[in-house]
């Protein structure tokens, strides 16, 4: 015997079978007891599930499709059991290419029935006899023990035997028993329950079942709703699924067979007028990116985590695709209760609501999806589960409120969407429950399933007033409406600000986006297409929704997180360097105008150098610095290291710029660039960043000129003392020699470089005159102008020319003094020698020599001009020799 998921392979899948050829199908046809009573007009004056598989001397229903030509069709039968009747009951034209068809197979096997028009088409029916659950060999229980085992669980199982018990209803009637238990129908003798004696019972009682089962074995074999009251009678199935002998169908006509009967029977009726009865359309059966939710088989496979199998047609979205039929694990046997969002967001509220938020979603993760144009640009059609939940679209960085929707109704979108809706003077109801409408085919709204929290709203929805901060006039009219009148307000202030060249009254979410839209012109699109296509007007979440199209307006107008641009990074002119000045344009939203107005700048400096990671904060983002971040913090942002530099506050200025400092400076064409960003921040913390931008930095200030230069014939050569550096980036000086007065320095006449404030010339020849000047240069090799320029003529060696015997300092001459003393000293030999002033209390206030000397006779001039009136003191070390004098500068 066959596996029982083998034979699932071969079952049809829909109820509704279709064989076309030329346009020419012909088809089953179910009609509801409802559909049976209410018009008496038609050929369809019984019940029919729809199925292939029937009851012996079931009455059925076949519709023949022409679209060519609907002309004298003919219906044959060319294929019947023996001795079965073949007559056709009546016809019905349904519409220009459609007919109707009854018959009724009356002798159990296979029938297949011929329409024939402009081509021919077959259908394969199969009828038989009921044989129950547990009757006979073979059996439903012996090859599907483990369906039967989870359909044991359900309230299908045992509705006859809990009815007996009277534990189903106190106004349980014979009525009843129809539609709860299998094969009945009392125009046919096919075995089913009404086949067997049984009498209904003048009471309903405790024990009453066990006494049926005894009184009745026959009847109550075939007692409650059954694996046959679904899939039709198992007499000629033994296993063979060919020919209809079994089949397994999601049409609601199967459901509708009894659920669709009497006055709290309504849901197939109401399912009819639902946008599930007829899905929409998209691009082609089995595509499976759509099929999973516009397909009602495939979606049983998505919800199963099965993978999606190509199918060449569609089914609705029915009973037994949102209701497993043999399954409790779920409240009302829903197939799931788990729901993820597009974005990756777990839904953790909602009940069996989130069977409904497996489709009706987002089909993207907005704030990546948004980045640049595409083919089918928007959330899709159904975001309903996003804007419930307040989430996935783009909030331009704001912390967006949310309504409580969705955490206040249990069971979100079934709650309101299935929230009852009572017969009234015989008219059902075409809003609430199955039809999942909250306002009727009449127009009619469904008011009063908002009641219950909001009171008395009106009598249409768009009557009920959002109040934010005690305002309800979110479209700024000056007309305090109701919310879905002014979110439609918003939703036309946002279109006429987005481009939309094929309208004239504003973008349109039917038009196309293109590689030419900005960022946030995509983005606030999408944000206009999520509300659009939820179809609330707000309902679903009345803060959300108002403070989306507000803050994707004020993206639009105020430049919410647009960001400037870097104009320049220039070098500061006529100063030391390590400093450029940055110019920007400024941020949307720093107009004054924008309710979340940028209130700072910050700038950064790119890190290149490798910093320790002690005291590096990391930001995976921008949008996460704090907005109190301090000059002089080091931030790890995606991986790049960056210095704030600089703060500067925002001022409605419409270009800024601000000095900042680099770390190295331009010399001689070996360029050091320093990378620079700015960033915009808001009152709530919102930052957008300017794409960055390279400059460099130059010392082009000139160290100022050395002065007080002096010029001393000394034993063996010439002295040079000047004044010391003033500069901080002082670097040398620079000493210049010519036998030419008034002679302009060059590298032929460069003497000397030192760091000290002297220099001895000891390249001299007796009879020459030599002319000196010095210059200084700082660090980036800056040259200053030359000094005064001083001379010295070598004449005779003094008397104490040659080479002194032991280190001497004299005192000076004149002393006391007033301005300048010469103070001479000898060494023997060569050494560091270092002669310094000090004054009374132990100050250093100059330094005359601070130089390695060879031996010799030495005299210095000491000014002292710039200093006060006192006693000093002469210090010489040279080697181990340290001598200290004594002066008197008197004034």
């Amino acid at each position: 015997m066959k596996n029982f998921f083998t034979m699932l392979t071969a079952l049809v899948l829909v109820g509704l079978i279709s064989v076309s050829a030329q346009d020419v199908s012909v088809e089953t046809y179910g009609v509801s007891p409802r559909d049976a009573e209410m018009d008496t007009l038609d050929i369809f004056d019984l019940a029919y599930n729809g199925l292939m598989n029937v009851g012996k001397e079931t009455k059925i229903y076949l519709v023949g499709k022409d679209t060519t030509t609907l002309a004298a069709p003919v219906w044959s039968v060319v294929l019947a059991p023996a001795g079965a009747n073949t007559t056709f009951g009546t016809t019905q034209d349904l519409n220009s290419v459609s007919q109707a068809i009854s018959f009724i197979p009356d002798s159990a096997g296979t029938y297949v029935i011929k329409f024939e028009g402009s081509a021919a088409a077959e259908i394969t029916i199969n009828a038989g006899l009921y044989l129950g659950v547990k009757t006979g060999s073979p059996n439903c229980w012996m090859c599907h023990n483990t369906t039967y085992n989870k359909w044991a669980e359900t309230g299908h199982s045992d509705i006859l035997d809990r009815a007996l018990e009277g534990t189903l209803s106190d106004h349980y009637a014979s009525y009843c028993i129809g539609c709860h238990t299998t094969g009945f129908d009392p125009n046919a003798n096919n075995d089913g329950f009404d086949d067997w004696g049984f009498v209904f019972p003048d009471s309903l009682f405790e024990g009453m079942a066990d006494s049926m089962y005894t009184t009745y074995p026959d009847a109550m074999a075939r007692a409650n709703i059954q694996c046959e009251s679904c899939h039709g009678p198992g007499s000629e199935h033994g296993s063979d699924v060919t020919d209809s002998k079994m089949v397994s169908s999601l049409d609601s006509k199967n459901c509708a067979w009894c659920h669709d009967a009497g006055t709290h029977h309504i849901f197939p009726y109401q399912w009819d007028n639902s946008g599930h009865a007829n899905p929409p359309s998209y691009p082609g059966a089995g595509r499976n990116s759509c099929s999973g939710c516009h397909d009602g088989a495939q979606f049983i496979q998505f919800v199963n985590g099965e993978e999606i199998t190509v199918m060449e047609t569609n089914t609705p979205i029915s009973c037994a695709v949102c209701h497993d039929p043999h399954s409790v694990e779920n409240e009302h046997q829903v197939r799931t209760i788990d729901a993820v969002l597009s974005n990756g967001q777990v839904v953790t509220v909602g009940g069996t609501g989130k069977l409904c938020m497996n489709c009706h979603q987002s089909r993207r993760e907005a704030n990546s999806y948004t980045e640049e144009s595409h083919r089918h640009y928007g959330p899709h059609y159904v975001p309903m589960a996003d804007m419930l939940l307040g989430t996935n679209a783009v909030t331009f960085g704001y912390k967006l409120p949310s309504s409580p929707h969705a955490q206040s109704i249990e069971n979100s979108c079934a709650d309101c969407h299935m929230a009852e809706a009572h017969v009234v003077d015989n008219i059902y109801p075409t809003a609430g429950g199955h039809s999942f409408a909250v306002v009727d085919t009449a127009g009619a709204h469904h008011v009063e399933i908002c009641e219950d929290c909001h009171g008395n709203v009106g009598e249409t929805f768009d009557e009920k007033k959002y109040y934010w901060n005690g305002n309800a006039d979110h479209d700024g009219d000056g007309v305090e409406e109701g919310l879905q009148v002014e979110v439609d307000g918003l939703m036309e202030e946002l279109a006429a600000l987005l481009p939309h060249p094929d309208t004239v009254d504003g973008y349109d979410p039917h038009d196309d986006v293109d590689d030419t839209w900005t960022k946030v012109e995509l983005k606030a699109a999408y944000n206009y297409e999520m509300v659009y296509y939820d179809h609330s007007h707000g309902i679903h979440n009345p803060a959300f929704t108002v403070a989306l199209l507000r803050v994707s307006i004020e993206a639009l107008k105020y430049g919410t997180i647009t960001a400037g641009a870097i104009q320049s990074v220039t070098d500061i002119p006529i100063d030391q360097g390590f400093q450029v000045r940055v110019v920007w344009t400024a941020f949307g939203a720093d107009d004054g105008v924008a309710k979340d107005a940028v209130k700072t700048y910050t700038i950064l400096r790119k890190v290149t150098d490798a910093v320790p990671a002690k005291g590096v904060i990391s930001y995976p983002t921008i949008t996460q610095i704090p907005s109190d971040v301090e000059v002089g913090t080091t931030l790890a942002l995606a991986g790049e290291l960056w210095d704030v530099v600089k703060e500067v506050e925002a001022i409605q200025f419409i270009e800024y710029s601000a000095v900042v400092p680099t770390l190295y400076n331009t010399v001689e064409g070996d360029t050091s660039w320093a990378t620079f960003k700015v960033l915009g921040k808001t009152g709530t913390g919102i930052i957008a960043e300017t794409d960055p931008m390279d400059g460099y930095s130059t010392d082009d200030l000139a160290p100022a000129i050395p002065t007080n230069l002096q010029a001393q014939v000394v034993a063996n050569g010439v002295m040079l003392v000047w004044d010391e550096a003033v500069d901080k980036d002082f670097n040398f000086f620079e000493v210049y020699r010519s036998e030419e007065q008034g002679f302009v320095p060059s590298s032929e006449k460069l003497l000397s470089t030192t760091t000290n404030r002297n220099h001895i010339d000891l390249n001299v020849e007796e009879g020459n005159t030599y002319y000196y000047v010095v210059t200084a240069k700082d660090f980036s090799l800056n040259m200053s102008g030359a000094s005064s320029e001083v001379y010295a003529t070598i004449t005779e060696v003094g008397a104490e020319a040659g080479i002194p015997t032991e280190y001497a300092l004299n005192q000076n001459y004149p002393n006391p003094f007033n301005p300048s003393t010469a103070i001479k000293f000898a060494i023997p030999q060569e050494a560091n020698v270092s002669l310094v002033i000090y004054d009374m209390i132990g100050n250093q206030v100059d330094v005359l020599v601070n130089n390695h000397m060879s031996a010799g006779y030495y005299t210095f001039t000491w000014n002292a001009a710039n200093y006060a009136s006192g006693i000093y003191f002469c210090q010489m070390k040279a080697n181990d020799f340290i001598r200290v004098n004594k002066m008197l500068l008197i004034k």
